[in-house]
């Protein structure tokens, strides 16, 4: 695959990395703690110009005031804002660096079981991160074809057809990472026992 291809394609599975709701999850749990070191430091700075700046102490004390409403604000209602300005590939260097540097394959499934997705698609052990030589990442593209990501020599970058058990290993991560939603093109009842099933054995694809 193109340079150019994996980079661009590396954009966007980043960004579909951080827009899932375990992302936002994470943000909202640290701002308390984010809200009170920047209006801290707002108060500090406030303080500092009354002192350096005596005749427009009137001014910096109504500024002084108004922080404990603003703070109250965004107690009550998170700034959704904050999130969206974090949704780009340059929020996470170091997984856009590690992905074009993989090894690609893309599995196909055609006239086998289809691929499903999620809200929350892009698979990797958490143990084991996405930089170490037994690190691996799955991404379902489309119901029909699915991006295996390794550190593997042994591959050469191509599609390749999937085994039923690869297809079915992909599907079960897939389903395991869903925070909320999982998506697939057919209505059947295997997709509701998989969901159903409580501690699915996960393993490394061969």
């Amino acid at each position: 695959m193109a340079v150019n291809n994996k980079e661009t394609l590396s954009d966007y599975v980043v960004i579909m990395l951080k827009r899932v709701t375990k992302d936002l999850e994470r943000i909202t749990a640290n701002f308390p703690a984010v809200l009170e070191r920047v209006f801290a430091n707002l108060n500090k700075e406030i303080l500092r110009l009354i002192e350096e700046h005596p005749s427009e102490k009137d001014i910096f004390q109504e500024r002084l005031q108004e922080l404990p409403r603003l703070k109250l604000k965004y107690e009550n209602e998170f700034p959704m804002e904050l999130w969206y300005d974090t949704l780009t590939p340059d929020s996470l260097p170091r997984v856009r660096a590690i992905l074009p540097a993989m090894t690609w394959v893309f599995l196909t499934s055609e006239k086998k079981q289809p691929f499903l997705t999620s809200d929350n698609p892009l698979f990797f052990f958490e143990g084991l991160g996405m930089g170490r030589p037994e690190s691996e990442i799955t991404f379902p593209i489309s119901s029909r074809i699915a991006l295996w990501a390794t550190w593997r020599k042994d591959l050469r970058e191509s599609y390749i057809p999937a085994k039923d058990a690869a297809i079915k290993e992909i599907n079960r991560r897939t389903a395991s990472a869903a925070t909320k939603y999982v998506y697939y093109s057919e209505e059947t009842q295997w997709v509701v026992d998989l969901l159903n099933k409580k501690n699915v054995r996960l393993n490394r694809l061969k």
